[in-house]
């Protein structure tokens, strides 16, 4: 078996698979993974999009020819004849149930665009119409001027930032190229309240110009450290340590946007904060971890460990998972909030030999790679990418195409998180 693969993607769930996309290739890895409720889709550092599971409601990117159109194994998108992909350098990918967006920069313009395809379900593709079933990747439009009513599809001296996918919401942060100032996009179903503006469907990301007011604390002024939806809930983290909520979740007893009590996580500030579907997961700049669910907030120490990644599991177990500094993984049972460390052959039950001579390779020289968890419905993904000097993208060809553009200042950081890459 050939050991020294650039990346695995393994799946634990029932039947354990497992896939290598391009195994042939030096210099390739997967740098995200985003799973919805029926498909997966994975990002390469080289741009590419490959994509798995149901396609029922275009959320891999294709033209569904039947209802029950399914992508079996891996399925590179940017190859699909008069795909619109073909015309775009993929940065990042984002989604949640079944719709999906991707940030992108054009390879004939060098500028921010944002695509999507999958269930429209009142407007959170952000493709400006009423069709609740977006077939193709198309382009998202924004509003930028509320009051004048102006829909485009460029962003006019704004960066997007980051992007977050709920159950039917979709949320986004830019900043303004020059002042810095930041700024928040909302659109989609605006049930619960989980949007911070009026009106019960927002068929454009938005702009809502009141929510910088809204997250000063004391008159403090503060800014956006991080965003994070769930199925029906919107959340926001500052740079200050505060957590506000909206929408349908376990941490307030009302669904508007406002300040959870810092008295819930013994008054620490808030380093970030995840919502799945067995809970709420808040991480303390102290580096402890609260779980929320439909009855308490419990704390977990891992013993102050830096925690990268945090997720959880409907599987029997329905366990939480955490991924900290060295690779090491721990899991909480949800029935008595238990804590164990767990090797990689624990969690993935496999019966194929290779697999599980993989497995324990990749357990015996973790040193050797970078682990990501991210959580499906079903079970739990792992990725494991082989850590070398990867040489991450063509810089000459991305290069040209920012130099060719007036605004080049507004990528100059994207450039640098492709050589971080």
């Amino acid at each position: 078996m050939k050991k020294d693969l650039d990346f695995l993607l393994l799946i634990a769930r029932a039947k354990t698979k497992t896939y290598t996309l391009k195994e042939e290739e030096n210099n390739v890895k997967i740098v995200k993974t985003v799973v919805g409720s029926s498909h997966i889709v994975c990002l390469l550092n080289n741009g590419e999009i490959y994509v798995r599971g149901s396609n029922s409601w275009s959320q891999c990117g294709l033209n569904p020819t039947t209802k029950d159109c399914k992508v079996e194994g891996f399925l590179k998108v940017n190859e699909i004849e008069n795909n619109i992909l073909q015309s775009f350098f993929i940065v990042d990918v984002f989604t949640k149930c079944n719709y999906t967006i991707y940030l992108a920069i054009s390879k004939d313009s060098g500028k921010q665009m944002l695509l999507s395809s999958g269930w429209n379900n009142g407007g959170c593709c952000s493709c400006n119409n009423d069709d609740n079933h977006v077939k193709a990747i198309s382009q998202c439009f924004f509003k930028q001027f509320p009051i004048d009513n102006i829909i485009s599809k460029e962003l006019i001296d704004e960066r997007i930032v980051t992007i977050e996918c709920g159950g039917y919401h979709t949320h986004m942060i830019t900043e303004n190229i020059f002042t810095k100032e930041q700024f928040l996009y909302q659109c989609g179903l605006n049930v619960h309240n989980i949007l911070t503006l009026d009106g019960n469907k927002i068929p454009v990301l938005t702009k809502s110009y009141k929510i910088m007011e809204s997250i000063k604390v004391n008159n403090k002024k503060d800014r956006i450290k991080q965003i994070c939806a769930g199925i029906d809930s919107f959340y926001i983290v500052t740079e200050n340590g505060n957590l506000f909520s909206s929408g349908k979740h376990t941490l307030t007893n009302s669904n508007s946007f406002q300040l959870v009590p810092q008295s819930l996580f013994n008054n620490e500030p808030i380093e970030s904060v995840s919502d799945h579907i067995l809970g709420v997961i808040v991480l303390s700049k102290l580096s402890f971890i609260y779980i929320a669910d439909d009855s308490s907030v419990k704390q977990i120490d891992l013993n102050r460990q830096k925690v990268l990644q945090m997720c959880s599991v409907v599987t029997k177990l329905s366990n939480f998972h955490f991924l900290t500094e060295g690779n090491r993984i721990y899991s909480v049972d949800r029935s008595n909030y238990t804590v164990c460390e767990n090797k990689l052959r624990d969690i993935i039950d496999t019966e194929k030999s290779n697999e599980r001579e993989l497995i324990k390779y990749i357990e015996e020289n973790k040193h050797n790679y970078e682990i990501q968890l991210f959580e499906e419905y079903i079970g739990l993904i792992i990725v494991a990418n082989r850590k070398k000097a990867f040489n991450l993208i063509d810089k000459k060809k991305f290069t040209d195409i920012i130099e060719n553009q007036e605004n080049k200042n507004m990528f100059c950081d994207i450039a640098l998180k492709f050589e971080d890459w």
